[in-house]
């Protein structure tokens, strides 16, 4: 098996310790010959400290500073034109990983290689499973998904399969859509 990169991306916007939290479990990552992380942080204009935090404490981590905020989005594009990585892996700056989670992540993609995105369970601080995926909108769902008319009978069933109300954490499995929190 060849060696394969992946690259982990980060926006951070006045996020200092949460950033340091979630650059500390990458650390504790257990990597092998197979597995080498990139790191990079977006830092979207913070005046916290969080660029010289970072750039301290993790001098191998590929620190972007912008001057401004410039949003979310562009700010992941900034960090996918400088990766080098096989697969990219966004993670929020307030999320933490499992110190196996590159490597079951590369294995995922080099086992199926039809697979185009992979979402990651979301567990929070209180060890609940967080609803991390969403059906396909449908037209009534979105029309009718945040406003009272979701609990008309008839417009449930279509609300909870686009919530995945009844979803099943404890298995793999298609989806259509899983949340940015923490995809590669």
């Amino acid at each position: 098996m060849t060696s394969k990169l992946i690259s982990i991306v980060i926006v951070s916007w006045n996020t200092k310790d949460l950033t340091l939290s979630c650059l500390e479990s990458i650390s504790r990552g257990v990597f092998d010959d197979w597995c080498n992380v990139e790191t990079i942080v977006v830092d979207n204009g913070s005046v916290d400290g969080t660029a010289s935090a970072i750039r301290a404490a993790y001098p191998d981590v590929v620190v972007v500073e912008n001057a401004e905020n410039i949003g979310f989005g562009r700010a992941n594009n900034l960090a996918i034109q400088i990766a080098r990585g096989d697969i990219l892996f966004f993670l929020n700056s307030d999320a933490t990983i499992s110190s196996d989670l590159p490597v079951r992540l590369l294995k995922e993609f080099d086992k199926d290689k039809s697979l185009g995105v992979l979402g990651c369970q979301l567990v929070d601080a209180g060890g609940r499973v967080q609803k991390s995926v969403r059906g396909h909108p449908t037209f009534s769902a979105v029309l009718y998904g945040d406003t009272p008319l979701r609990l008309i009978p008839f417009l449930k069933p279509a609300y909870e399969r686009y919530r995945q109300k009844k979803f099943d954490f404890s298995s793999e499995k298609n989806v259509d859509t899983v949340m940015g929190a923490a995809m590669a």
